[in-house]
């Protein structure tokens, strides 16, 4: 008796359970950032992409994500903390750090170097950002 008792408190609670098919209206947006578009702005690299998929309702209740892409198909969320070696001194290392901000409309992404070093004439590659996709899901309220 104490077992049946139990199975229809189950199935009288499953059946009151309410389950919505309705998923959010989310809009996926991949932007290319070439090493040749970022701006350095004293201590770190910079570039906004004008995205209108931002609305004043995603900003206010709905949401944004992004995740940087790389070649081999992996995404990473933000913020993404990578820790290098030099291939030209193995004593060098130092860290990559990307992240992202936006507002209505904007949407930025920011990437520093942990040695916050900036010489044009003299640096490995590797201080730049390279040509680099990010992956931006944008859901709307519901």
């Amino acid at each position: 008796m104490k077992k049946l008792f139990i199975l229809m408190a189950i199935a009288v609670f499953a059946a009151g359970c309410n389950y919505n098919d309705a998923t959010p209206d989310s809009q996926v947006v991949y932007l290319d950032a070439p090493w040749n578009d970022w701006s350095f702005n004293g201590y770190e690299y910079e570039i906004e992409f004008t995205m209108p998929e931002i609305t004043r309702a995603v900003c206010d209740e709905g949401t944004v994500t992004a995740t940087v892409v790389f070649d081999d198909g992996y995404q990473s969320e933000f913020p993404y903390v990578r820790h290098y070696q030099s291939p030209v001194d193995p004593n060098y290392t130092w860290t990559v750090t990307i992240n992202s901000a936006y507002t209505r409309g904007k949407m930025l992404f920011f990437a520093a170097f942990s040695d916050f070093l900036y010489d044009p004439d003299n640096h490995y590659d590797s201080y730049e950002p390279g040509d680099w996709t990010f992956r931006v899901v944008v859901t709307e309220p519901y």
